[in-house]
């Protein structure tokens, strides 16, 4: 018997890093069939059966040829080459050809670590698994390498690291005189951050996402819930969560004269994701020259290129945590409403057609979308009517586009101490639909809260600055020395 029903596995709670394999309750290897003791029946039908099978097989041969010689001599037509049939592939083949499929299914999951859904996929064969000695081989060296992983269910260990939008051209960036140095304190460069992320990798981070961590529910009266995830990784490997800030590609990043249009006046910053020709995200750039070019110079393109060089980097197909504002569009596109006003409705109505595909493949690649709040704006100081203005700016404006948004990125002051979150703008926070918060604190390793409608975490964020002056907070995720471009000056 095989046992695939893979999910519904209760009670397994290990300590995160203890070196023991979960418990198995319904997951198991395929066994052997056992040989069952012979019937009197199967003696006849082998000594018997066979010959009697024969004997009217042939009488059915001649009958059937007899018939035909009459047919054809009396009815005979000339033959027509256009009106033959090709024949349709065998079942066998077909069979063949599911396998195989299964098979390439099944590796994909099992790169990133997902076993038990490689498991799945398996079993899932028509003919049944057991038919196929390399379906069963595979499921069961699958099964072995599940037995294998480590447990990881404390979200208050798990490290958050976070970046802002990166330069594409850091000296374009260090020319602008009114923000050169704050690009040059709270941003990275695009050589910076693959460095960080091939040093995390070399480390033995993987990517993971809050929703792995902490699964979220509603009941049928609409409440909300939030229990303790369990994720497992091999030995070698230590979860991340990874988070980008305000990816909206600014407009005083990348269009100097503020006409809608990114332009060679920017600072060095790519102005949008866009759908590549090919189906995928890529960035796109206007250079020095006024030339627009599109290739990876984002947050976004690079980590999906890395990912596609080392799909073990990611848990199940985890990315990244991207947190947006809604004051200056999304994703670079001018989605705000004033945008009608200042530049065209016709402008408007494209930027709002044109970041859907976007979204949808941000959510497709594996990504999860949080509010930054509308305005950029300290809901850890401001008062409850002030938020609730700028929640009803983003659930007007923003929500439409995005769709739900479950995740809450501050990027000021978090709304609570350590203890668990109470009062009032939680109460409308969660009313709104937020169960998994981020809050910046550069100086905490790890932090993180389970209550039980909510999950959240404190972030390190990665800036020059921070790398320059505190590489003590990085040392356990990569090296800030290395990390850092060799062209940077700090005061």
């Amino acid at each position: 018997m095989i046992y695939v029903n893979l999910y519904e596995r209760q009670g397994i709670a290990m300590e995160e890093n203890q070196n023991q394999s979960p418990e198995f309750d319904e997951i198991q290897p395929i066994p052997r069939r056992r040989r069952r003791r012979r019937t009197k029946w199967q003696d006849f039908k082998e000594a018997y059966l066979p010959v009697i099978i024969a004997v009217a097989a042939i009488i059915l041969v001649i009958t059937f040829i007899v018939g035909a010689v009459k047919r054809s001599s009396a009815n005979k037509k000339p033959s027509d080459p256009s009106s033959a049939t090709v024949p349709s592939a065998t079942a066998n083949d077909s069979l063949q050809q599911e396998q195989e499929q299964l098979l390439a299914q099944a590796k994909a999951l099992a790169d990133q670590y997902d076993y038990e859904g490689a498991m799945r996929i398996l079993a899932s064969y028509s003919a049944g698994i057991e038919s196929s000695t390399d379906l069963v081989a595979k499921y069961n060296e699958y099964y072995t390498a599940f037995s294998q992983l480590v447990a990881y269910n404390d979200i208050s260990k798990i490290p958050n690291l976070s970046v802002r939008l990166l330069i594409a051209d850091y000296q374009r960036a260090m020319a602008n005189e009114t923000y050169a140095s704050s690009f040059n304190e709270r941003y990275l460069t695009t050589d910076e951050f693959s460095k960080i992320l091939q040093q995390l990798y070399d480390n033995g981070y993987m990517l993971v996402s809050p929703h792995d961590l902490a699964p979220s529910s509603e009941g049928s009266d609409g409440s909300a819930a939030v229990s303790q995830g369990t994720i497992y990784l091999p030995a070698d490997k230590k979860p991340i969560v990874l988070t980008q800030l305000g990816v909206n590609f600014f407009t005083y990043l990348v269009d100097s004269d503020k006409d809608g249009l990114p332009d060679k006046g920017g600072s060095g910053f790519p102005s949008r994701l866009v759908i590549g020709s090919d189906g995928e995200l890529t960035s796109e750039m206007v250079t020095a020259d006024g030339s627009t070019v599109t290739g990876s110079y984002d947050f976004v393109t690079i980590l999906n290129d890395f990912i596609a060089a080392h799909p073990d980097f990611s848990y199940r197909g985890a990315r990244a945590v991207l947190g947006v504002t809604g004051y200056d569009g999304l994703f670079g596109y001018r989605t705000d409403p004033e945008t009608a006003t200042k530049i065209s409705q016709d402008y408007y109505d494209a930027a709002v057609r044109d970041v859907k595909p976007v979204i949808d493949k941000l959510r497709a690649d594996g990504y999860d979308i949080a509010c930054m709040s509308y305005d950029y704006i300290n809901y850890g100081a401001k008062s409850l009517a002030e938020i609730k203005v700028d929640l009803d700016h983003w659930n007007t404006e923003v929500q439409p586009l995005l769709g739900k948004v479950d995740t809450m990125i501050f990027p000021y002051e978090d709304i609570g101490d350590k203890n668990l979150y109470t009062g009032e703008v939680y109460e409308l926070l969660k009313s709104n639909g937020f169960r998994y918060f981020i809050a910046i604190d550069s100086s905490v390793s790890s932090w993180g809260q389970l209550g039980t409608s909510y999950a959240r975490m404190m972030s390190r964020e990665a800036g020059g600055a921070n790398l320059h002056s505190h590489p003590e907070w990085y040392q356990d995720l990569f090296d800030p020395a290395s990390v850092l471009d060799s062209s940077r000056s700090f005061g």
